[in-house]
């Protein structure tokens, strides 16, 4: 989703060993350039959160 200079991009990919995950990043782009970068690391995939609720963090 594009909105002004900031584009919101959420991926899924794969680690070295298999394991599935998924991202969301924010990046700014200026002058046809990535200037900024935000990156919030998601979850695994499957998720063991059922859909509608959450895991509590320890």
């Amino acid at each position: 989703m594009l909105d002004g200079e900031r584009l919101f991009v959420t991926y899924e990919g794969r680690s070295n060993t298999g394991k599935r995950f998924r991202n969301t990043e924010i990046l700014t782009v200026r002058n046809g350039k990535i200037a900024e970068a935000a990156v919030y690391f998601g979850w695994t995939i499957p998720h063991q959160a059922v859909e509608g609720s959450f895991i509590a963090e320890k």
